[in-house]
């Protein structure tokens, strides 16, 4: 027995003998006080990462540095602070800036159909999505639902690297709606790019979408197509007050012909109209109202910024500074691999003679979405 008991005595001073060989950091060797006075001139959130870097600073600094999630707004800035730079340290998780948590960003649904919705907490979401995208005639919406999350997980990606987020072309879009017999063909297409800052020297992400109408024989101008379908130039344009403005001018009555290029004094899109001529099945022809716009989202840090607020609120109380009527699409046209001619090109094939029924994906009655199949 005496025997056993030494036995069992040497094991466990060979554990403590183990334990005290632990190599410590400089840090961790300081005296309780005087980390505590280091961290008297530290911020909360220092002062919580700082406690998070080992256990031994978490002794003998304390837990209270991490009970920053209460009801305050102070702290629920500091909250966000925190998890921030921890998601840094973390390329896999980013901040939901909806309940305030960590979350793996690729359990994050992309925009279009087919990709299950795994985050509840984004159903939820009160930062707004891209409506004006995604309404397109009377009876339906598209798939497409571009939420804020989207924009901060691209930023994330262009400003930390590929581990951070997800690609501009995962943003990608298109999508048509047929109404049999004799109704409207409305097609959307989505394309976005990261692109310099005009004001900050801050990337902003960039949105060119490009909207189809063909408008039906029973159909005599633009501004009754308008009645029919239920396209939205941004928040604060309606397609058919729009089409009003483009009707006066005698580049309406044009063919192939691109009107001027127009902006939102609210949230400053460019948009412009063209009216084109396309072959329809049974060597029929149809015309098309085209409709294409470029949006400047921001740099995807806080869904209060006003870049972003004032694309999806109908009445924003925020104020853009000044821009040039066709900035936006200067600075996207300027970067982005595709013109704005050969992305017109591209959609003519999916409209003419209802091309998109051979390369595009169908998803329930009368829609069909993807990518173009080359």
């Amino acid at each position: 027995m005496a025997a056993l008991l030494g036995r069992i005595a040497s094991f466990f001073a060979r554990g403590k003998d183990t334990h005290d060989h632990i190599q410590r950091s400089s840090l961790e060797q300081l005296p309780t006080e005087l980390i505590l006075l280091i961290r008297s001139h530290l911020s909360p959130m220092d002062t919580a990462c700082l406690t998070l870097c080992s256990h031994v600073l978490l002794l003998k600094i304390g837990t209270d540095s991490l009970l920053f999630a209460n009801n305050s707004e102070q702290d629920g800035k500091n909250r966000e602070d925190i998890l921030t730079r921890i998601s840094l340290d973390t390329p896999s998780y980013y901040f939901c800036h909806v309940c305030y948590k960590l979350h793996l960003w690729k359990a994050v649904c992309m925009p279009q159909a087919g990709y299950p919705r795994a985050l509840l907490c984004l159903l939820r979401d009160d930062h707004g999505c891209l409506a004006s995208i995604m309404n397109t005639n009377v009876t339906e919406v598209t798939t497409y639902f571009f939420q804020f999350v989207h924009l901060q997980l691209a930023m994330r990606r262009y400003q930390y690297g590929p581990s951070y987020g997800i690609s501009t072309e995962l943003l990608s879009h298109v999508e048509v709606m047929h109404a049999e017999p004799d109704g409207v063909t409305t097609l959307l297409s989505v394309e976005a790019q990261v692109c310099p800052g005009q004001e900050n020297g801050k990337g902003s992400l960039l949105l060119r979408v490009q909207q189809w109408a063909k408008i039906p024989a029973s159909c005599p101008d633009i501004v009754s197509l308008a009645d029919l379908v239920y396209m939205e130039i941004c928040d604060h344009i309606h397609l058919k007050n729009a089409c009003k403005e483009f009707a006066h001018s005698s580049k309406a009555e044009k063919i192939n012909t691109m009107s001027p290029m127009y902006q939102c004094h609210r949230c400053l899109v460019d948009f412009q109209f063209q009216i084109q001529d396309i072959e329809t099945r049974g060597d029929g022809r149809a015309r098309v109202l085209i409709v294409t716009k470029w949006l400047d989202l921001g740099d995807g840090l806080d869904p209060k910024d006003p870049q972003w607020v004032a694309q999806v609120h109908q009445y924003p109380k925020v104020q853009l500074p000044h821009r040039d009527i066709g900035s936006v699409c200067s600075r996207f046209e300027s970067n982005f691999g595709s013109s704005q001619q050969e992305l017109t090109h591209q959609n003519r094939r999916l409209m003419s003679k209802e091309g998109f029924r051979d390369v595009l994906r169908r998803h329930g009655t009368g829609r069909w979405f993807g990518r173009p199949r080359s």
